[in-house]
């Protein structure tokens, strides 16, 4: 449609001249309708349509082909946060392991290391005893228990892991009262109870 308005408006332009009449207008355009276009005029629009229309396809071809590699840039950067979305997940699953591990690892260390300090008594001085039959000493005061192996409401030691254990008491009597204390058993595993 647009063609036809151009060409129409053409050959008007060639044919009508500004100084006429109104009259003289409309012969002119019933002289127009009747006439054949000037063939050089009409080649030169086909020309310059025909060059214009290969640089829309120039142009056309350069923004399919940029569309294309913007695709392709964008595939390739959404397998890439794929991968690194990935690479994350089994960090994090790693670093879960490792810190399960490492807590294990500290855990043990902290049971490998035993260690406790009582007294007989909460405070100050006093007597305990004499006992008719035998008895586990409970020691009220408790300065010092790495490893949590002393329990302090049933007196009893039991030790968490192999070793060498170094037990160390003080114990005195007055006159002819008997003293004495005695570990209760020893196992093969180096534990006591």
């Amino acid at each position: 449609m647009e063609i036809m308005v151009f060409f129409s408006l053409l050959l008007l332009v060639c044919s009508v001249s500004t100084n006429k009449s109104e009259a003289d207008n409309e012969i002119l355009d019933q002289q127009i309708s009747n006439q054949q276009p000037c063939p050089q005029d009409i080649h030169a629009v086909l020309r310059e349509m025909a060059v214009s229309l290969a640089e829309q396809k120039v142009r056309m071809a350069f923004l399919e082909k940029e569309n294309r590699d913007q695709a392709a840039k964008l595939e390739s950067q959404k397998i890439e946060t794929d991968q690194l979305k990935l690479q994350s997940k089994e960090q994090v699953a790693k670093l879960e392991s490792q810190k399960t591990e490492i807590d294990q690892l500290k855990h043990e260390l902290q049971v490998q290391q035993v260690a406790f300090s009582v007294g007989l008594l909460d405070q100050g001085g006093g007597v305990t005893g004499p006992f008719d039959t035998e008895i586990t000493l409970i020691f009220k005061r408790v300065v010092t228990n790495i490893g949590n192996a002393y329990n302090k409401h049933t007196g009893i030691f039991t030790a968490p892991v192999r070793g060498v254990y170094h037990f160390v008491w003080t114990i005195f009597g007055y006159g002819d009262i008997a003293a004495g204390a005695y570990v209760q058993e020893w196992r093969e595993d180096f534990s006591c109870i």
